[in-house]
């Protein structure tokens, strides 16, 4: 993970975000964050905190440390299968919960399991979201009336730094032929 962080410090139009909030991003993560000056954004589901999630306390001093928790849902259920009450429960839950430890606002949320659509993003924009962060690879925002849906590149723990540099330019290459397909079809 340091040769990761070390490999994109260099620049500085990127957000790291790490979804669930387990122990191993207050104990691994935090600390190389930290020597490196570089803050993130963990979407917390609020059930697991001090159980299978970081506990209440490394949430405080992360959030002291400049580190930004938005939700990630209370419960870790997939959207797909609940109902719209339950989809503005699971919002309002976590949205109350990190708010209190944080005293910071909750306005962005990442689906668990990557489970969104449309619908689910208007519904959790009318509790007061406007931010969405997905599963799906790359560097789009969708932006819509009242909120805007991002895109990710992931790095998994498993993936050496030569397979994300390697994977990144790919990518990068693919945005470079996209952007020049639609500079010509300007002309």
């Amino acid at each position: 993970f340091e040769s990761h962080v070390k490999h994109i410090s260099k620049y500085n139009d990127f957000i790291i975000t790490f979804d669930d909030g387990s122990s191993t991003v207050f104990d691994v993560a935090f600390p190389i964050l930290k020597k490196f000056k570089i803050n993130a954004i963990i979407f917390i589901d609020t059930a697991g905190l001090g159980k299978t999630r970081m506990s209440v306390s490394n949430v405080e001093e992360m959030s002291r440390a400049g580190f930004t928790f938005q939700s990630h849902s209370n419960s870790h259920r997939n959207h797909y299968k609940l109902s719209e009450k339950e989809i503005i429960y699971e919002g309002e839950k976590s949205k109350e919960i990190i708010e209190n430890i944080t005293n910071e606002a909750v306005d962005k949320y990442a689906f668990p399991g990557g489970a969104y659509s449309e619908n689910i993003c208007a519904i959790l924009s009318d509790i007061g979201y406007k931010d969405f962060f997905t599963s799906d690879y790359g560097l789009r925002t969708k932006t819509y009336q009242n909120y805007n849906i991002h895109d990710r590149i992931n790095i998994y723990a498993d993936k050496s730094l030569k397979y994300f540099i390697r994977t990144d330019i790919i990518f990068l290459n693919r945005l470079r032929i996209s952007l020049s397909k639609i500079k010509q079809w300007l002309k």
